[in-house]
Order: structure tokens, then sequence, then C-alpha cells
């Protein structure tokens, strides 16, 4: 697993997302080609709306493949779809998540990619529709890892923000 230490980003954990958005860019570029080159081989970026869209978009330019995300409400255009059940913690709401099927097909290989890993449930939404897709998830790349998953791929894990 690729870890960076926490004075990469030098943020306040109070403050996390804002401080991503100013310091995501540059910190992506380094740390997807050393994740991504010597652990996995995909497809696809796949991230759920709306935060992990900027994440998805840098690894995927930065990879020359497509990155695709899952929306939290379906479109009226959208006829054919995989959808999954996700609940947020931070939200506290439950919510569903809608992948067109016009753009997850068989036997792709795709990553998850997000801001935060927590308690997985955007991860197990995610693969349920990469299940239903019959594609397959290869990985999960986050920022933050909140949780005690080591699997998981991320830049910094809680404990080395909490110091």
């Amino acid at each position: 697993m690729v870890q960076f230490s926490a004075y990469v980003l030098k943020i306040n954990v109070q403050s996390v997302v804002s401080e991503l958005d100013f310091k995501l860019f540059n910190v992506v570029e380094v740390w997807h080609v050393q994740v991504l080159v010597h652990v996995l081989q995909n497809d696809k970026i796949i991230t759920a709306e709306s935060s992990g869209i900027m994440i998805a978009q840098a690894m995927a330019t930065h990879l020359g493949i497509p990155f695709i995300y899952a929306k939290k409400k379906r479109p009226l255009t959208m006829t054919g779809f995989f959808a999954a059940s996700s609940y947020s913690f931070t939200k506290q709401e439950s919510t569903t998540l809608y992948v067109s099927n016009e753009v997850l097909l068989p036997g792709e290989r795709l990553l998850l990619a997000d801001d935060f890993f927590a308690v997985g449930s955007t991860y197990k939404a995610i693969e349920q529709i990469v299940e239903q897709a019959e594609a397959s998830l290869v990985g999960a790349a986050v920022i933050i890892n909140k949780s005690q998953r080591r699997d998981i791929e991320s830049i910094l894990i809680l404990e080395e923000l909490m110091g």
C-alpha cells in the first residue's frame, strides 16, 4: 500500500473537505501513478456523485482512460441502468446510486476512486452495481481511509491525521 505522510497535504481534519479541493490535484498526480501502476490494471475509473468526481477525473486523465460516476438521481433519459442503495453517514440519509448500462459493460475492470472510505457503504453500492453489469471491481483508491481496512489504497489513514 502506498501512503504519504500527513504533512504532504498540511490539512486540518476539521476542514479536510475544503482543503482537499485546493491541494488535491497535485497530490493525485503523484499518488495515482504509484498506486495504480504497481497494483491495478483497470479499464475505467468509477466513483459516486459528487465528491469523488474530481478525484476520478484527475486519475482517469493521467491514466488516459475513461471515468464514470454513479448518479444520485436517475435522469428520465436513463432507461437502462444498474442501481444499488447507499447510506451517507455524513448526510444521515439513504440514496440510490444509478449507472447507465450504456457506460458500464460486461467484462470491464473498474477502480473505485473517492475522497473518503469510512464504513464502506458507497463501496458496497458500487460493488453491487459492477456485479449487476457482470464487470469486476479491482480495487478502491481514496484520499483518506477512515476505516481499519488496509486493502483500501489511500494517501492517508485517519490515525496519521490525528497525530
